[in-house]
């Protein structure tokens, strides 16, 4: 999926009504998680060369997706502190 379609699939996961039960950031927290699991993109390019054989490796490994969860919800959690760090671990969860 290219980044357009994992920002509208974020942003209609908030509107199918997480928004409505979680209030205010919601949509946005969402569609920041759901192009989260593409930041290798941004290493591989970083790194040039055969880096390509990189991608999707990391970021979409059992190890590394909710480590990414939990630093995106500690850092959700400054911007939103009237949401609980589980809340916004959940809300990171299902956005990636």
């Amino acid at each position: 999926m290219d980044n357009l379609t994992h920002t509208l699939l974020g942003v209609n996961l908030a509107n199918a009504g997480l928004s409505r039960h979680f209030g205010n950031g919601t949509v946005l927290i969402l569609a920041i998680a759901s192009n989260l699991t593409d930041l290798d993109a941004v290493w591989s390019f970083m790194k040039g060369g055969d880096s390509f054989l990189d991608r999707r490796m990391l970021t979409h490994s059992l190890v590394g997706f909710p480590l990414l969860a939990v630093l995106a919800a500690f850092l959700f959690y400054r911007r939103y502190p009237h949401l609980s760090w589980k809340t916004l671990f959940g809300l990171c969860f299902l956005g990636m």
